[in-house]
């Protein structure tokens, strides 16, 4: 599902074992009683331990927060966190690029990066597409009421909630101004924001400006 932010300014041991051989009976001399005798089987070589098996190496949750992408803040490099997060989420689902604001041409340039349901804006210091872009905000559109596999919401913050059930759950919860008539937008106390029309669209954390 590839979205852009609501607001476009917005990662077999074998072992080896040896086989005993037992030699053949042991015959007596024909002029002394017939004593068959067989000479004890020799044991078996003792079986090589396996070799031990590292586990394979587990990646931290990517948890979507109000201040911090994991352990990525606002302004760390793109190349570093887009590396980490494709690490945990694999290839990114879409990506595209223009202005950080699509109703100013003159806005930061940015990157939108999108993996499923979750989104990642990088901006630059200016307009330039050559310039380094940094970590400007996240977050997750709720239209599925899903998060991709190892991605988790700061203090589990619940996704399928409505504006006044949310409004209850936090009643700490500041509501913002968007500047867009008709939508809404409450910031929790741990400053994951929550922006939509009629219901909650998207959760976010970072940076967060309106493009007017």
């Amino acid at each position: 599902m590839a979205a852009r932010p609501l607001f476009t300014a917005t990662f077999l041991a074998l072992a080896l074992t040896g086989c005993g051989v037992t030699p053949p009976a042991a015959t007596q001399p024909p002029t002394s009683p017939s004593a068959a005798t067989s000479a004890p089987a020799s044991p078996d070589a003792p079986t090589s331990p396996a070799e031990p098996t590292s586990p394979e190496p587990s990646l931290s949750p990517l948890v979507v927060g109000g201040t911090t992408l994991g352990e990525f803040s606002v302004g760390s490099p793109e190349k570093e966190v887009t590396a980490a997060v494709t690490a945990l989420l694999g290839e990114p689902t879409d990506t595209s690029r223009g202005p950080l604001c699509e109703l100013d041409s003159a806005s930061h340039y940015s990157t939108v990066v999108n993996y499923d349901t979750v989104w990642v804006t990088f901006a630059a210091a200016d307009a330039k597409k050559t310039s380094p872009r940094t970590l400007f905000n996240w977050g997750a559109v709720l239209a599925k009421r899903g998060l991709p596999k190892g991605v988790v919401m700061q203090d589990d913050v619940p996704l399928n909630l409505g504006w006044k059930q949310l409004k209850a759950r936090y009643p700490d919860a500041k509501s913002v101004r968007t500047g867009v008539e008709g939508t809404q937008a409450l910031r929790l106390p741990n400053r994951l924001l929550f922006t939509g029309d009629d219901i909650p669209l998207q959760v976010q954390g970072g940076e967060f400006t309106t493009c007017e």
